[in-house]
């Protein structure tokens, strides 16, 4: 039997977050084609002030709810939601401040960290293959057995 553990109070919150903005969504586009087919510019107009609230919504939720990795596990799930939720943002907040630090000191500390991580955590390296080779080429070659 496959055991799942149920998703912490802000996981849950992300999760219900993410789904009203899905409908927020849904409710902008039926109120335009309603406006269009039916010929009222009050409905467009709504569902134009709808769809700016909902790019706000984006916006904000991409930075403080975590909506692009809900979207890429909507409905099913995806291989990061079987992370630890530190792990997963310790490692995320490691490819974040690699990009955007130019000193060489600290990006190399960084590169010696995510490389401590993938050696305890090799799961990793099948979440994120793409941004952990950004950061390190010779970790691929590590945990792929030749």
């Amino acid at each position: 039997m496959d055991h799942r553990q149920l998703n912490e109070p802000a996981e849950i919150r992300r999760r219900l977050f993410f789904v009203l903005y899905l409908a927020c969504w849904i409710a902008t586009v039926l109120l335009f084609v309603i406006g269009i087919v039916r010929g009222h510019l009050f409905y467009i107009a709504y569902s134009l002030v709808l769809g700016g609230i909902c790019l706000v919504f984006k916006k904000k939720g991409e930075s403080f709810l975590q909506f692009k990795r809900l979207a890429r596990s909507f409905p099913y799930g995806d291989a990061q939601d079987d992370l630890p939720a530190p792990l997963r943002t310790q490692v995320e907040n490691i490819f974040r401040a690699f990009h955007e630090n130019q000193d060489w000191q600290q990006r190399l500390e960084l590169r010696r960290k995510l490389t401590t991580l993938v050696k305890e955590k090799p799961e990793l390296m099948e979440i994120y293959p793409e941004e952990i080779s950004a950061i390190n080429p010779k970790l691929t070659s590590y945990t792929r057995p030749v």
